[in-house]
């Protein structure tokens, strides 16, 4: 084409591979706007025709006229930024991937082109009048167009010029590079719309890489019984003694939710520094992680699962639309997400009132590379919201490894404390797996964070022992944690679940295991780690609870 040049013509060479250069740096920059545009564009109209459907859509629901979406505003409620340099896990290119995109594109760009025979140079005159620079503008852009279609031609003969090997590589690079492309526009598909999903019965926003439960279309919470766990065997070993857990599982209810709720709201109150906390509320990773599970649990979990008992509302302020999930039961309405109103730690003080669940958040030491986690990972606990903690304070658990969690533990570092690190640095996201594990308590609460289930064995032996006879039956229970482990798939943070039972010694007297506990206790010591007896207290209580189970009156 007609190249129009103010430098000598030995530089015409090099001026024209710059432009070049900047042409493809335009396309990379202005492309992907022009494209949400295009997308934008569409969604809007997709969801105006929908709202606009008789008998299904939502004008006849009684739902807000759909608004258009900007740039900024996705229909996810954030904010977006668009590189190639991975600031956002599971929606960018990381550095790797960006590098190998850009040096497939230059070389699918470059190499059939190497020879700029179709540029030509010339020494005209630069027009003096704005007319005739136009005229020349117009000149070269009709130029440009036909030179297009030679560079076409010029493809097709160099493609039939190349030997074997030259078309090899050359379509290694291209599939290279339709590959990254491809996951770079499925990933920007997913983030651009994940957005509310609506039936007739039930709504939810999606969260991406999350699995949606089953839906309990009847779930009746009046006549929903707690679950029944029985863990207890005749010698205990201390293992991990895991079992595949189904997602849809994650969350129990049952009819003491709302007594359940009520009582975690005051424990919440009267101490709220030890039932809640954060290590370091600018943390980014931290954040991350409490924004990733509060989104999937406040906006997927509990509206899928439970539609019964929690509904989704799309909501419009001044800041602009939110999503709010109702609590049909408390009859509250809490925000679906985090956001700068609200904050990760009051999110994690609104799942503490919402759900009869424990939740610990854990994350490795140090930052992953390259997306995976170091060998030597190990995980501590930067985020939680407890209520129900078995006989420690989980405010001074904060900021420690599992090792120094579990450290009161007998046993725990010669049996466990290895295949536990390892078990946690190749955990797969979106793998649920349950354990349970059980304990007597006497005189204790729900909230036991300063002590009265676990204790050293020198500690058991100073405290008073129950007589036969005088053991109050009302208050001695058998304790269940029903615990539960998974990854998160954005954040890669681990969550570990619990979900504490109380069971009065007399129901399983009744149910006929009275001897089958009796027999559990007894095998406290005479298990692979004797020391476990003393640990839970057994030196006060066994004796007392055994002589009980096993009076035939």
């Amino acid at each position: 084409m007609a190249w129009y040049s103010l430098l000598p013509d030995y530089l015409a060479f090099w001026e024209t591979w710059i432009v070049r250069v900047f042409i493809f740096l335009g396309t990379l920059t202005i492309g992907p706007w022009a494209a949400l545009v295009v997308f934008d564009l569409i969604y809007y109209l997709v969801r105006i025709v929908v709202h606009e459907i008789p008998l299904v859509g939502g004008r006849y629901q009684g739902w807000r006229k759909p608004q258009a979406p900007n740039l900024t505003n996705r229909p996810s409620g954030r904010r977006r930024t668009f590189s190639l340099r991975g600031e956002a896990a599971g929606e960018d290119f990381t550095r790797r991937e960006s590098f190998r995109f850009r040096l497939c594109f230059v070389l699918l760009l470059v190499w059939p082109l190497s020879t700029p025979t179709t540029m030509a140079t010339t020494t005209e005159e630069f027009p003096e009048s704005p007319l005739e620079l136009l005229h020349m503008i117009l000149d070269s852009f009709q130029a440009t167009i036909d030179n297009f279609w030679e560079n076409v031609d010029l493809l097709k003969t160099k493609a039939l010029e190349m030997d074997q090997t030259q078309m090899a590589i050359f379509a290694a690079l291209l599939a290279i590079f339709l590959t990254q492309a491809w996951s770079k526009i499925v990933s920007l598909s997913l983030s651009l719309f994940s957005k509310i999903r609506v039936s007739k019965k039930a709504r939810y926003l999606d969260s991406p890489g999350f699995p949606v439960p089953a839906r309990l279309e009847d779930f009746n919470l009046a006549t929903a019984e707690p679950l029944q766990l029985r863990p207890f065997k005749p010698k205990y070993h201390l293992t991990m003694a895991l079992e595949t857990l189904n997602p849809d599982e994650l969350i129990p209810m049952d009819k003491t939710y709302k007594e359940r709720v009520q009582y975690r709201r005051k424990i919440l109150k009267e101490h709220p520094d030890i039932v809640v906390a954060m290590h370091d509320e600018s943390d980014k990773r931290i954040v991350a992680a409490v924004s990733d599970f509060y989104r999937y649990i406040m906006s997927t979990y509990l509206p899928v699962r439970y539609p019964t008992l929690f509904r989704l509302h799309e909501t419009a302020f001044e800041t602009g639309k939110a999503y709010m999930l109702e609590n049909l039961v408390m009859k509250e309405l809490y925000p679906s997400e985090v956001t700068r109103l609200n904050s990760p730690k009051r999110a994690l003080e609104i799942l503490c009132k919402t759900v009869d669940e424990d939740f610990l958040i854990l994350l490795p030491e140090h930052e992953e590379e390259d997306g995976k986690e170091g060998k030597d990972a190990k995980y501590k606990l930067v985020a939680y919201e407890t209520c129900y903690p078995a006989g420690f304070n989980p405010r001074k658990k904060l900021g420690k490894r599992l090792a120094q969690i579990h450290a009161p533990v007998p046993g725990y570092q010669e049996k466990l404390e290895r295949s536990m690190d390892r078990y946690f640095d190749g955990l797969e996201a979106n793998k649920y797996v349950k354990r349970a594990n059980w304990s007597i308590s006497t005189n204790t609460e729900l909230f036991a964070a300063f002590g009265g289930l676990h204790s050293t064995g020198e500690q058991a032996k100073d405290e008073e022992k129950i007589k036969e006879g005088e053991l109050d039956i009302d208050s001695t229970l058998l304790r269940c944690e029903r615990q539960t482990l998974h990854r998160l798939p954005n954040s890669k943070a681990i969550v570990f679940g619990f979900h504490t039972y109380t069971y009065p010694i007399s129901q399983i007297k009744k149910e006929g295991l009275g001897e089958d506990l009796a027999v559990a206790i007894d095998g406290l010591k005479n298990g692979g780690t004797p020391a476990i007896h003393g640990y839970k207290r057994g030196p006060v209580w066994a004796d007392a609870v055994k002589a009980y189970l096993r009076d035939d009156k």
